[in-house]
């Protein structure tokens, strides 16, 4: 079986998962995978799927073991690695996931990991963490801080270095959507405007973003 073909069934299947009941997509997928070979580079992308689809039944100690499986067919240092670990640290309420998250944007080196470091620091307090974790953060922060193409060395204290961070991330994301003019950057813009007031938006920027709302 083709990639193409894998991937058209799986984008058919996830934009069906909040119309149709789950219990029929699981089977549909079981059905699937049961009689296709599924490409090698593919597997982790059918085990997280079903994962996803028991998730949203509630099944989630079954959801659990199908997205540590496709934790462990994902790629080291990928996308897809850290998007599997994400998703097990908030299944599980789990630190360690998203420090692993952190590790893996480190192998890939240009990969932001906001989302992972928002999620260990609102769950572990600053003045809680050990000193390895703490070192691991400070390198997430500067792997972000670089893929974001920021100037300079990002602040000491993690709230600040944090905050900077979502500002630049939200600025690119409503500048890509500007760009490309095929989705809405309202989400991205207030978020935005959570970190800083809309008087102190760039004047050029907040024109572009009220054209692209």
């Amino acid at each position: 079986m083709s990639s193409d073909e894998w991937e058209h069934f799986r984008n058919s299947l996830t934009q069906r998962l909040k119309q149709e009941p789950e219990g029929h997509l699981l089977e549909e997928l079981d059905g699937f995978i049961a009689n296709n070979e599924i490409a090698k580079n593919k597997k982790h992308e059918a085990a997280a799927l079903r994962g996803e689809i028991l998730e949203s039944m509630g099944c989630i100690a079954a959801a659990e073991l199908c997205y540590r499986e496709a934790l462990e067919l994902s790629p080291r240092g990928a996308y897809a690695e850290y998007v599997l670990q994400l998703t097990l640290g908030d299944l599980k309420q789990d630190a360690s996931f998203y420090l692993d998250a952190v590790q893996t944007a480190l192998i890939h080196e240009r990969m932001e990991c906001i989302s992972a470091l928002d999620r260990l620091t609102e769950l572990i307090p600053a003045e809680e963490l050990d000193v390895v974790s703490r070192d691991i953060i400070a390198r997430g922060i500067k792997v972000s801080w670089s893929a974001l193409y920021l100037d300079g060395l990002p602040p000491t204290p993690f709230d600040q270095a944090l905050r900077k961070l979502h500002i630049q991330l939200c600025t690119t994301d409503i500048q890509s959507a500007i760009q490309h003019g095929s989705i809405s950057c309202a989400h991205s813009l207030n978020e935005l405007l959570e970190y800083v007031p809309e008087r102190n938006i760039d004047p050029a920027l907040l024109q572009l973003i009220h054209q692209g709302i």
